[in-house]
This record gives C-alpha cells, structure tokens and sequence, in this order.
C-alpha cells in the first residue's frame, strides 16, 4: 500500500512510518507537495522455488566420482589415533 507523507510529519514521528515500511508499506515523501523521496521495504531474499530446487536432486552425477571418492579414501588410515 502506498502511502503520502510530509517530511515535517516524517521528522516528528519517523517510528511509525518505519514500522509501516517494515510491515511492507510504501511512502511517497513530499516537500512543499512535490516527491522528494521513497521509503520502501528492503528486498528479502528468497528461498529456491520448488522446481529449482527439484532440478538439483535429478541432476546426474558425475560418474567417476564415486570412484575418486574410493581411490582418496583408499590412501587414508582409519585407525584409531589415541589407542
């Protein structure tokens, strides 16, 4: 919702027109009946839609992956270090 405010009345009393913005409302500030300004809300980001994020669990994975995985962990010892 767009809403007209003065900037004498934005001076006097800005927590209410701050609160207002947060709340996604929108402010035209004028001065002396002319635009001057913009309060608008911050952009939030967003999460992945639900088709993005179904593209990443059916994107294929690399084939030689789980053999690098094998091979690297074939190099590591699993032995307990404190015994």
């Amino acid at each position: 919702m767009e809403k007209v405010i003065t900037s004498a009345q934005l001076r006097q009393n800005p927590a209410e027109a701050l609160r207002d913005v947060q709340n996604g409302d929108e402010y035209h500030v004028t001065y002396h009946g002319r635009d001057i300004a913009r309060l608008i809300p911050p952009e939030r980001p967003r999460g992945a839609t639900r088709e993005q994020a179904m593209s990443l669990y059916s994107t294929p994975v690399d084939s030689g992956w789980a053999d690098e995985l094998r091979d690297l962990r074939a190099g590591e010892n699993m032995d307990d270090p404190w015994q």
